[in-house]
């Protein structure tokens, strides 16, 4: 049955490899003290100026960045998950201005001595040179082309995620006085405003870091026109400090994620205010009416913080900083669907602003830290499908807000689930399925909103689900998988907005009780392997909205009721493996949506069969009705199934024979009509199954001759016809069945030769016509099949030889050659065979045949692989060729029944992994080598052989 995931989407991309974690933190801030380590800095030594601002920033009030909350409608934005990423590549009308956050900070002490050394060791003519160029800046006519401007100064991590930020020098300008005021106000603002493990990474410039990277690109790279005078004062201009902030930890982020190589990096890095970087929603967006729709940023002051950070599904690569962390007004952030790893950083449990956290689908480790609760603000919070591990912290009860908690496929969560989620009494959601949570699950009555409720396949026990029972509002119940949670349904009629419900693999038992029916609402019950008995109730008819029904591996009893015709929507339904008897209804011929009905293992009674009306089942994919016992015959009705791909009605006591309305069905991929009744012939029909991989009517009683239509099945991979009664020969036209992987004949009457056309078959892995009149030759075309690994021709009637060259390339090769009238010696080409493992050709003496004859060949040594060598009762001559010592992987040799003379070789003793050896009813002689007793090897010999210590097994003494 085709499962469901109605209420959560469970897929997984992993295209990438995960990111190696995060560079080790650097070391504590090292200040410049030297004229050397001042010229390895990152200041003005390393490039010529921008020019500087012509206007200043805005002075607008500060109040969004200080945490005061701003009146805009953004339920819009914010309201589903699913729809908040903007679409990439999408062009928006933006303002070239925005506000930043904090970022990493460096110290920048001495560099004006030093400036003004190299400015005289230059001379006076690099002096003009380098006039002319600062003269062009500050008329802002043109860049400079020998500023550095070639390249981005910062590095980012690359696909294979190995970061190298380099620092790097300058090279000195006479206004370089100005970056020693830019970088001075700049560290002081990073001190100020990040934790310290952000400030300690930006510190010291000579530490390859990407805040550093960041830093160095906000610094001598960006031409975003920053108030550097007002960011200068002390204290500094709040907007200046503001914006600074803002936009060195969006470069930051930018940086440590991997931003070059992200899906959509649209204006990222730019001049472009940052609320015009993709993903970025800020408070001070707004929707222009002649802009259609589009965000249009206003003048960048405090008042346009970042507001959320969409960056779900975008490729990123990377941890997340503690920077992040003084984005104080950030209210959304959302970022599944990546590879992020590492810990969720601890400072981001101060963001006291934020309502939404979808870090789902990413590679994070660590725990949930207690510090949550104190994120009071947060409704919605996912971190399933990362690698958490420890407990559900406790004081998650406390987030009031809280409507959604994910934590599901986190299989190292462990603990019980908290009673004080209980308290949560905005929870709509709480998916917990696949992780390692164990207990009884808590009274959650008190969560009255609760819609959804998922804890399948985790360590649950008891009952406590039934609380549940008291919360009207459940639309998805889940519990499935944990095998030790008891209870019945008693009361699960309470739940009068139930959609899904899924309760299998529990140890839950009882009736279905009648009340089931009053679920109206009901679209999905997913119950197999539980333990419930009875009836299927004749109120599961009411349940007109069900599309699933999935009551399997139980120990249901009793007939199907006619109202279950009544579930028109119905699309999939097993019932395998129950004790359901008596007869299918015609009413089943309702289910006008039907997709997959599987009723296998169950002992439905009567001679009635499948019901005629099944032929209303346009839409139905699979058919299973395996070892039901349904009897009746083959209804001509299925021919008009025109999109059923697998049918299945083996072992079920079917008779009559095969329609020829068969033909119809184009899209059928699978036939399985084995042990079963049929009789009459195979229909011509079909080789109109152009689709068909798998033909199965093996046990039946089935006559007369195999269609040549049969080489139409151009899709044909398995063909069983064994146990029946067909005859005549093997038909060329099998040689067409270019996708053919196994072909099984046996016990039948096929006569003739095996068709030469078998060479044909490239993909061929195994023949197995045991039990025919099969006679002539094994056709010398089959040795180029190099997936061929079975050839079995035992028990044949008629006489079978041996060509010269049977040289068989498949892997693990079997030759199974055995009780046939076989004629002529094992040729020498059998050496060829180099991944031949096993070769039988025993008991051919038959009739007036002697079966294989001439001495073993010398080659024989050459097959390596071989692990059982089975000749016994022929009429093979001379010696055992000493050769055979180099077969090291034999385990088992049976040379009994022939007419082998001369010693037993003493090679026999290399063979380290012999278990068993039979030489009985040879004329052999001499003595068993010594090594084969110590090793504990099974032998059998005549008494002409001798043993040490008596460990053979003698005869005919």
């Amino acid at each position: 049955m085709a499962p469901r995931t109605a209420s959560f989407d469970d897929s997984d991309d992993d295209s990438d490899a995960p990111p190696p974690p995060p560079p080790p933190p650097p070391p504590p801030p090292r200040m410049p003290t030297t004229p050397s380590a001042v010229t390895k800095g990152r200041s003005w030594t390393r490039r010529s100026p921008r020019s500087r601002p012509t206007t200043p920033c805005s002075t607008a009030s500060s109040a969004a960045y200080a945490g005061e909350q701003i009146e805009l409608n953004l339920d819009e934005v914010l309201a589903d998950k699913t729809n908040r990423d903007y679409e990439a590549g999408e062009e928006e009308e933006v303002d070239t201005t925005k506000t930043n956050d904090k970022g990493v900070g460096m110290s920048r002490k001495k560099k004006c001595g030093i400036f003004a050394v190299v400015f005289l060791l230059v001379g006076g003519a690099v002096g003009a040179s380098l006039g002319v160029t600062l003269g062009k800046n500050s008329n802002g006519s043109e860049k400079n082309a020998a500023n550095g401007n070639d390249g981005d100064s910062s590095s980012t991590l690359s696909p294979g995620y190995s970061p190298t930020f380099v620092s790097g020098s300058k090279a000195p300008t006479p206004n370089g006085e100005e970056y020693v005021v830019k970088e001075n106000a700049a560290m002081a603002v990073l001190k100020k405003n990040l934790p310290e493990e952000s400030y300690n990474a930006v510190a010291d410039p000579d530490i390859a870091t990407p805040q550093n990277a960041a830093l160095n690109w906000v610094l001598y790279d960006d031409t975003f026109e920053y108030d550097w005078d007002g960011l200068a004062l002390d204290p500094p201009a709040s907007d200046a400090e503001f914006n600074f902030m803002q936009r060195y930890v969006a470069v930051t982020l930018y940086t440590v994620l991997d931003g070059d190589n992200w899906e959509n990096n649209t204006n990222w890095k730019t001049d472009a205010g940052v609320c015009t970087w993709h993903g970025i929603i800020c408070y001070g967006d707004v929707t222009d009416e002649a802009g259609g729709g589009r965000r249009v940023q206003q003048q960048q002051t405090s008042e346009n913080a970042i507001h959320s950070l969409l960056l779900s599904n975008n490729k990123l690569r990377g941890w997340l900083p503690a920077d992040i962390s003084t984005l104080t007004g950030l209210v959304g952030l959302e970022m599944h669907k990546n590879k992020i790893i590492g810990q969720l950083p601890p400072h981001l449990y101060n963001m006291t602003t934020l309502r939404t956290i979808f870090m789902d689908d990413n590679k994070l480790t660590g725990t949930i830290a207690t510090e949550i609760g104190q994120l009071t603000n947060l409704e919605k919070f996912t971190l399933n499908e990362n690698e958490i591990t420890g407990s559900v912290p406790t004081e998650i009860g406390g987030l009031e807000k809280l409507s959604l908690l994910w934590l599901f496929k986190n299989a190292d969560i462990t603990g019980q689930i908290p009673s004080e989620i209980g308290n949560l009494a905005n929870l709509t959601s709480l998916a917990l399925f696949d992780t390692g949570v164990s207990g009884n699950i808590p009274d959650l009555s008190t969560l009255q909103k609760l819609e959804v409720f998922r804890v399948d396949n985790c360590k649950l026990v008891g009952d406590g689900y039934t609380y549940l029972y008291n919360v009207p509002s459940l639309k998805v119940l889940g519990i499935a998988g944990n095998e030790f949670v008891t209870g019945t349904l008693s009361g699960i009629e309470q739940l009068v907005n139930l959609e899904e419900l899924y309760i299998g693999a529990t140890k839950m038992d009882g009736p279905l009780p009648e009340e089931l029916g009053q679920l109206t609402k009901l679209k999905y019950i997913e119950s197999s392997a539980t333990a419930f008995t009875g009836v299927i109730p004749a109120s599961i008819g009411d349940l007109v909205n069900l599309e699933t029904l999935d009551l399997s591996l139980n120990q249901l009893s009793g007939g199907l009721p006619e109202e279950i015709g009544q579930l028109t929507k119905l699309e999939d339904i097993a019932l395998y493996g129950n004790a359901l008897s008596g007869v299918i209804p015609d009413t089943i011929g309702n289910w006008a949506n039907i997709k997959y009905v599987d009723m296998s293992e169950n002992t439905f009674t009567g001679d009635s069969g499948l019901p005629t009306t099944i032929g209303q089942w346009e839409s139905v994919v699979e058919i299973k009705f395996h070892n039901s016992g349904i009897g009746g015959i083959l209804p001509t009705e299925l021919g008009t199934m025109t999109s059923l791909e697998l049918l299945d009605l083996s072992l079920s006591g079917i008779g009559g024979t095969i329609p020829t309305e068969i033909g119809s069905l184009k899209t059928l991929q699978i036939l399985a009509l084995h042990e079963n009744s049929l009789s009459g012939g195979i229909p011509t029909e079909v080789g109109l199954l152009s689709g068909l991989t798998q033909l199965h009517i093996q046990s039946n009683s089935i006559t007369g001759n195999v269609p040549s239509e049969i080489g139409t099945m151009s899709s044909l991979e398995f063909l069983n016809l064994e146990m029946n009664e067909l005859e005549g020969a093997v038909p060329t036209t099998i040689g067409a069945l270019v996708n053919l992987k196994g072909i099984t004949l046996s016990k039948n009457f096929f006569g003739d030769v095996l068709p030469s056309e078998l060479g044909n078959l490239v993909n061929l892995n195994k023949i197995i016509a045991t039990d025919n009149l099969l006679s002539g030759q094994i056709p010398n075309e089959i040795t180029g099949l190099k997936s061929l690994y079975q050839v079995n021709l035992d028990n044949n009637c008629e006489s079978i030889g041996t060509n010269e060259s049977p040289s068989l390339q498949g892997d693990n090769l079997e030759l199974i050659l055995s009780h046939i009238v076989f004629s002529g010696s094992i040729p020498e080409a059998i050496g060829d065979m180099e991944s031949l493992e096993t070769f039988t050709a025993a008991n051919n003496k038959r009739r007036d045949s002697n079966g294989l004859s001439g001495p073993l060949p010398e080659s024989i040594g050459r097959l390596s692989k071989l692990y059982e060598f089975d000749v016994s009762d022929n009429s093979i001559t001379g010696q055992i060729p000493s050769t055979i010592g180099q077969c090291l992987g034999l385990g088992i040799v049976d040379l009994q029944e022939n007419e082998l003379e001369g010693d037993v070789p003493s090679a026999l003793g290399n063979l380290v992994n012999l278990e068993s050896i039979n030489l009985v009813n040879t004329f052999l002689q001499g003595e068993v080598p010594e090594s084969l007793c110590s090793a504990g090897v099974t032998i059998y010999v005549n008494c002409s052989v001798t043993c040490t210590d008596g460990c053979c097994t003698d005869y005919n003494c």
